[in-house]
This record gives structure tokens, sequence and C-alpha cells, in this order.
């Protein structure tokens, strides 16, 4: 199951918002609150206080939705870049602990790993980009170090979403990367169900096709096809 879509966050949090406005209304009213229950202590509250309560929970919300917009218009750019740049297999895709923890048992020295990347898969290899307009390389494999590509779904917070875990082998260790694949669309985080899966298959197919040109087809040896030992 896919987080839920950006725009039932920000309608979440509109809500929420309106609800403190509310509390705020009723308690700097005309003691309406006190009148209904009258058998609570006798609170006094400083309607500066209330309303310094308010501005800042309205600027942190209003300062994450920036945020996110800001990272989501990033990604964007990054994978019309890379889109622009090859003929390959662009998606976005999201951070998660077991992807960066991956990726720094295969390879040394990370860049910073922002909370959008884009994963590349093209003729040579499969990598995880960031940056912007000027996509930046985090991490690359080429298809000899890919040992398998598959479907799976891991818990983030408290919910279950579908990853693509690559199984790399590089300089004699092993690990899987599990990478959320993202959609690119303000309306969810996640791709999932069917557009998943074709996704996935497309990555697969670079794989695959980038296997069998590189190893090639391996003769079948008949029996009588042996000459004896002279």
């Amino acid at each position: 199951m896919a987080p839920p879509p950006t725009a039932y966050r920000i309608v979440k949090w509109l809500l929420v918002f309106a609800a403190l406005v509310a509390v705020a209304a009723a308690v700097v009213g005309d003691g309406t609150i006190a009148r209904i229950i009258p058998r609570l202590p006798e609170v006094s509250f400083d309607e500066r206080v209330i309303l310094t309560i308010l501005g800042a929970a309205g600027l942190v919300m209003v300062t994450v939705l920036a945020t996110r917009l800001a990272s989501m218009a990033r990604s964007a750019r990054r994978v019309r870049a890379l889109e622009r740049a090859t003929d390959g297999v662009v998606t976005p895709a999201l951070r998660n602990p077991m992807l960066v923890s991956g990726l720094r048992t295969l390879f040394d020295g990370l860049p910073r790993i922002g909370s959008r990347v884009a994963v590349l898969a093209d003729l040579e290899g499969v990598s995880i980009w960031g940056g912007g307009r000027k996509p930046r390389l985090i991490a690359t494999a080429p298809w000899n170090e890919v040992r398998t590509i598959r479907a799976d779904s891991i818990v983030v917070g408290d919910r279950e979403v579908s990853v693509m875990v690559l199984r790399i082998r590089r300089g004699g260790t092993s690990a899987e990367l599990p990478v959320a694949l993202g959609t690119g669309r303000a309306a969810a985080f996640t791709l999932g169900g069917a557009d998943f899966f074709a996704r996935l298959r497309q990555i697969k197919s670079w794989h695959r096709a980038e296997i069998a040109a590189t190893t090639g087809s391996i003769p079948i040896i008949r029996p009588e096809q042996l000459q004896p030992a002279t």
C-alpha cells in the first residue's frame, strides 16, 4: 500500500489548523466554554500567547509544505534532464534507511543522499542520481554486478510500500538495495499495483538484454561432435 497522497495530507493539515483557530476563538471569546462547563477551574489565557502558538503552527505547516513542493520540483527537473541525456528508463525514487545502508555497504565516499533520487537503467547498468537540473551521480553498478532484480515490500512508518530490490555484488561484497519507485506526481508518493510492475519490467528488460549481449548464447555440444583424444 502506498503512502497517502500529498493532497490528502495537505487537507489534513488545513483541518488541524482550522480546529486550532476554532478552539482559540472559543477560548478568547465571551466565556462560552466557562458557562458550558462551570465545574472546571477558571483558567486565565493570554490572547497573545494563543495567537503566537497559532502563528507558529501555521508557519511550520507552510514551511513543511513549501519544502516538500520544492523537493518535488527539483526531482522533476532531475528526471527531465536524465531523460534528455539517455534512451534508458528513468524513474524517480524515494530514499529509505535500508537503501542508504545498502549503498554504504557497497560504495565508499557516498555524497549526501536527498529524500528524492532518480534511478536510471541504460546500456551501462543501473545508477542512482541526485541533484536537480544538473544531475549528480550518487552510485552506479554495471549490469554484470547486478545479480537479481525482484519485487518486494518494506514497511515505512506504519505503511507497506512496494519496492524494487536490486541485489548487487561488488568487489566481493553483496548487498540488497530496496528502491521505492516514485511517481513524480503531487497526488502520490510511490508507485504501486500495475504501474509499479510495469516500471519494474522495463528495468528488468534492460538487465536481461545487456546480460545476454555480454555473455552471448552458450553453444550446445552434442556427443557426435566430440573427437576422441589421440
